[in-house]
């Protein structure tokens, strides 16, 4: 593992996951639900680099989370999670999807939850 690079994407996941929560729902729902799904997919790419894995240039948290249990099974049990995100990775950024502020408050909860647990399964959180 290259402590530097993983340090780097846990960073950057975490400016993600401040952006988030510091963005106001009613004002900014996509923006949020953007930086939601960077946060998780950021976290998951720090977690392959934990596991000697070079990261794929993708947005997609289910392949990424599929790469990893390839190694891992307990990050199976993240998939299920990941999929409501995984449509806020780029479509948000263009018209066509227009997130509302409920949907925002979801992918909040989602990317907290989703957060913790790859941070418990790369044993950073008790």
């Amino acid at each position: 593992m290259s402590a530097p690079l993983f340090d780097e994407w846990a960073r950057k996941a975490d400016e993600d996951c401040l952006a988030a929560h510091t963005l106001e729902p009613k004002l900014t729902p996509g923006a949020i639900c953007y930086h939601c799904q960077q946060c998780v997919e950021k976290w998951l790419k720090a977690a392959l680099v934990h596991g000697g894995i070079n990261p794929p240039r993708t947005h997609n948290l289910v392949l990424l989370c599929d790469m990893l249990a390839e190694r891992d099974q307990r990050y199976d049990q993240l998939q299920t999670s990941l999929v409501p995100l995984n449509v806020y990775a780029a479509a948000v950024r263009y018209p066509g999807l227009d997130p509302t502020a409920q949907d925002a408050a979801a992918a909040l909860r989602a990317m907290d939850e989703l957060r913790l647990r790859i941070r418990r399964l790369l044993g950073l959180e008790q």
